[in-house]
């Protein structure tokens, strides 16, 4: 079962560094608190967890990949968890850390995959671009880029959105504006 709660009791103790979770995380240890009620530690976390109807909880530490992280289990009455669980919930902690830090990293270099794609896609319309400024201007390709820029900050926009709008109307009616940003005059 899962408590609706437990978010803010974990934002609490990452706030404050009070509370099992942040003493397990610190100290590397489980921590069990059999009774809240008669529990002195943690002032904060314990009005908190008794005002959502919680009595007891133990929180284990795992780590993966360096980083530490721990699960928290609650109950609504005085409890402690049995040492042979201890372990289990341990090894099933730092395998959901472990996954979860190769989602990041997943997610990561998906989110890279899609910057190169669109760099590529972007670098192909600025490539023609150039092409088209190079014929437009009768000159080389790093003067052609030069106006490319040159244009980009003038009009302050992108080089790549500069780039694609020469690529869409093919160079007609830019000839004029790129000789004077160049000081070439019209």
């Amino acid at each position: 079962m899962t408590h609706p709660d437990l978010a803010a009791l974990a934002a609490s103790q990452e706030e404050t560094g009070e509370g099992p979770g942040a003493e397990a995380a610190r100290s590397g240890l489980p921590v069990c608190a059999a009774d809240l009620v008669t529990d002195p530690r943690w002032p904060e976390f314990r009005v908190a967890a008794l005002e959502r109807g919680l009595r007891a909880c133990t929180a284990v530490p795992a780590g993966a990949e360096g980083v530490v992280t721990t699960v928290t289990l609650y109950a609504f009455q005085p409890w402690r968890l049995a040492a042979g669980a201890l372990e289990a919930v341990r090894v099933l902690a730092e395998e959901t850390a472990a996954g979860l830090l190769r989602d990041h990293a997943r997610a990561g270099a998906e989110a890279e995959a899609e910057q190169l794609r669109t760099a590529i896609a972007s670098r192909a319309v600025i490539d023609q671009a150039l092409g088209i400024v190079m014929h437009m201007l009768d000159c080389d390709a790093d003067r052609a880029f030069g106006a490319l820029r040159t244009l980009s900050q003038h009009t302050n926009r992108k080089l790549s959105v500069v780039a694609a709008r020469i690529v869409r109307v093919k160079g007609r009616g830019s000839t004029r504006e790129l000789r004077r940003l160049l000081g070439e005059g019209g």
